[in-house]
């Protein structure tokens, strides 16, 4: 038809496929000029073709379908600005989250990494300064079982509760008194949760002291093995138990094929003789 572009033709002009065309009829944003009702072909006129090359702009831009179609009825320059002002501050919300998920993507790279590093270090002995600042949950002593569930229950809701969102790779880690380690009972008596976080009455802190590390794997009835293991070294050594022991949880049924092992660093304060 003379004068009229073929959707054919439209969609080699625009870039825009067919197909896409037509939805955007049906949905209103952009009508064909004409169509033939027997045939059902559509038919565009020239003008239409910077009003679609614009469609694509704004899509480009993040726009959807409503506010292409708000631009279209409306042809204002202060309504399209307000629009766009809308857009800025949802992509300005947008930047925000990617980056803190950046940020939280190359936390758990270095985590996987270091992971790895544990991973082929598995019944090494090393020495280490740390001190730790933490909170806690109490794990009663007539029901350790039912206790632990509590106490990660205690715990993680106080983590969603205030927004936090650590990865679990190293957060974790069970107390065993010094007292209890010196009677040779190897009893958890708190959860601890690595990190410092405020507004939580329950904090567990400890200066920097050296602690004698073992970096162990298999299932956690291997702990009191593993305790006693580097209780010989610490005599051997000549050094003495200065604090609570430490058994810091790196990975668990979240990385283990076998759901009832996992890789822990069993840490141990000590101090010379």
């Amino acid at each position: 038809m003379e004068n009229y572009l073929s959707i054919g033709e439209v969609s080699k002009i625009t870039g825009l496929p067919i197909s896409t065309l037509r939805y955007y009829d049906t949905q209103g944003i952009i009508k064909p000029f004409y169509k033939d009702e027997e045939t059902n072909y559509r038919y565009y006129r020239l003008f239409q073709i910077p009003i679609l090359k614009m469609v694509v702009h704004l899509k480009k831009l993040g726009f959807n379908n409503a506010s292409i179609k708000s631009h279209l009825q409306n042809l204002s320059y202060a309504h399209t600005l307000n629009l766009m002002d809308s857009m800025i501050e949802k992509t300005r919300k947008e930047i925000n989250r990617l980056q803190v998920l950046e940020e939280e993507l190359q936390e758990n790279a270095r985590q996987m990494k270091y992971l790895i590093k544990l991973e082929n270090e598995v019944d090494k002995f090393f020495e280490e300064m740390i001190e730790i600042d933490g909170v806690y949950a109490e794990i009663p002593v007539e029901n350790t079982y039912e206790g632990i569930s509590a106490a990660f229950k205690e715990l993680d809701s106080h983590l969603l509760a205030s927004n936090h969102s650590f990865a679990p790779v190293g957060l974790y880690a069970f107390t065993i008194s010094e007292k209890d380690l010196k009677d040779k009972v190897y009893r958890y008596d708190k959860l601890v949760v690595l990190k410092r976080i405020e507004n939580y009455k329950k904090r567990y802190v400890v200066p920097f002291k050296k602690y004698i590390c073992l970096i162990c794997q298999g299932q956690f009835d291997s702990v009191d093995k593993n305790i006693q293991k580097t209780m010989k070294w610490i005599n051997e050594n000549h050094f003495i138990v200065d604090g609570d022991a430490i058994i810091n949880i790196v990975s668990g049924p979240a990385f283990q094929k076998n759901p009832f092992e996992a890789m822990y660093i069993l840490k141990i304060p000590i101090t010379r003789k």
